[in-house]
This record gives structure tokens, sequence and C-alpha cells, in this order.
């Protein structure tokens, strides 16, 4: 996929991709291949001007599944639902009911809760607002802590929202330099820890595909991350950029309700 802000800037980037094609004699087909689109369905998602939505051939297909009778038929609704969580605001505390049932230690009894979450659940995703580009001056990003994450220690629990992050924007931050500014001391010095447990080194390895750096920021000057880490009972985690910060270090998730215009997309295929 191509995408470009105005059509002339679509028109030279689409030179420069068609460019590479021929150079390493790479084809594609034209009856599969869409040019210039102002709208286009994508991998379960409409895309238009800037914009991202739900495809309404899916949004469908939620409403019309049927109350789970047995695990098999809620792990097949609760797949479909999570594939599309970054568009319904606060999913993972809809979805508590339901993800506990999931798991091997919890009977099956698809009580009035799990009901009312399976509902709930439905009408989140009918409702669904349209994400768009980033507005850096928002607050983003939350999600609930798995119960073995819980008992990472602070330092592991401060990495994870930076890992966290890292695999959520990897398309965004891949080949650009960028800081990450953390209140631990600890985890200012993982990239050069010489001692790894497997979970720290699988950590390390994908922080190794970005060009960044672990830039400590004193607890002092960040009252507010730094009360938020302290809390046992943390189950999400959230930040928005200081006030006066420069964006440029920054990166932030797909926002809801900000708009963007004259956008042009190509898809090969």
């Amino acid at each position: 996929m191509v995408y470009s802000q105005t059509l002339e800037e679509h028109l030279e980037n689409l030179r420069k991709v068609l460019a590479q094609l021929r150079e390493h004699e790479l084809y594609t087909k034209l009856s599969k291949c869409s040019f210039a689109q102002k709208q286009i369905d994508f991998l379960g998602h409409v895309i238009e001007e800037g914009r991202i939505k739900i495809d309404q051939q899916k949004i469908q297909a939620i409403i019309d599944w049927s109350s789970p009778m047995d695990i098999h038929s809620l792990r097949g609704f609760h797949g479909l639902c999570n594939f599309y969580r970054q568009f319904v605001k606060n999913y993972s505390l809809i979805a508590v009911p339901l993800t506990e049932l999931l798991k091997k230690v919890t009977p099956w009894d698809c009580g009035p809760r799990r009901v009312e979450a399976f509902n709930a659940l439905k009408v989140a995703m009918y409702s669904s607002p349209v994400l768009a580009l980033p507005d850096l001056a928002k607050p983003f990003e939350s999600w609930k802590l798995k119960d073995e994450e819980r008992c990472y220690a602070a330092h592991e629990k401060e990495l994870l929202v930076v890992i966290h992050c890292l695999r959520l924007w990897r398309h965004y931050l891949l080949g650009t330099p960028f800081v990450v500014k953390i209140d631990n001391t600890a985890v200012s010095h993982f990239m050069t820890q010489p001692k790894l447990n497997g979970r720290h080194a699988k950590w390390q390895e994908l922080l190794a595909e970005f060009r960044f750096n672990l830039e400590y920021r004193s607890g002092k000057t960040n009252h507010v991350a730094d009360a938020l880490s302290q809390r046992a009972d943390l189950a999400r985690c959230a930040y928005s950029p200081p006030k006066g910060e420069k964006n440029s270090h920054h990166h932030q998730g797909l926002d809801r309700g900000s708009t963007h215009q004259g956008s042009c997309c190509t898809i090969f295929n």
C-alpha cells in the first residue's frame, strides 16, 4: 500500500515504487491493483482520507453472533473483537468477564455478568468511532496487565510499558531515532545489562530493532508518572507528553476525533 497526503505527492511516490519494482524485476497483477483511491478496504478495515474504521461486514458478523454456549464459540467471538480492540475505549475493562471465562482454571458459567459483557462488546463495536491520525496534545494508550505481569518487579513493569508501546507503534518508529524518557535508573541501563534472564533477553532482542536512547529523568521532575508507577493495584498504564516538551521524541497512537484531508492511497498485490 502506498499512502500520500496529496495527489502530486502520491504520483511521485508511485514512480519511486514502480521504479524499484522494475529494477528488481518484480511484477504486480493489474487486476488486483487499485490506483489513487480515496477509500480502500484493507485487512478488515476501511481506510479513507487519513481515517480508519471497521469493515461493516465484520461489524455485522459481531452483531449477529449468537450467545456463546461453550468456550470454543466464546473464543471465536473474543478473538474477532480483540482484533478491533483499538476502536473501543476501555476494551480490556469491558471484556474482563469474558477474558476470565477463557482461562482453563475457570469453570464454564455464562451467567448474567458474562452476558452483560457480551452484549456490551457488541454495542461498543457497533458504535465504534473512526480512528484518525494522532493528536500529540492528548494522552494515549492504556491496557490491563496480565496476571503474571502483575507479579513483575517495579522496574520490569516500567520496562514493560516501553516494550508494549514499541510493539504497538513499530511501524511509526522503525528507522527513526527517538528518545525514551524513564524515571527508573535500572531501566535506563537495561540495554547494557550484562546478565539477562529469558524474558529480558527476549525484550532486549526486540529493542535492538529500534534506534533510540533510554534517558533517565528524575522522579522529582515527573511527579505524576512516578506516583502512578508506585501503585501496586495499578492495572493500566498511560502516558502524556510533558507540557512544553517537543513532540519529535514522542509518537502517539491513533486518536479518535481528529481529521485529515486530501490523502490518496494505492494498493499493489
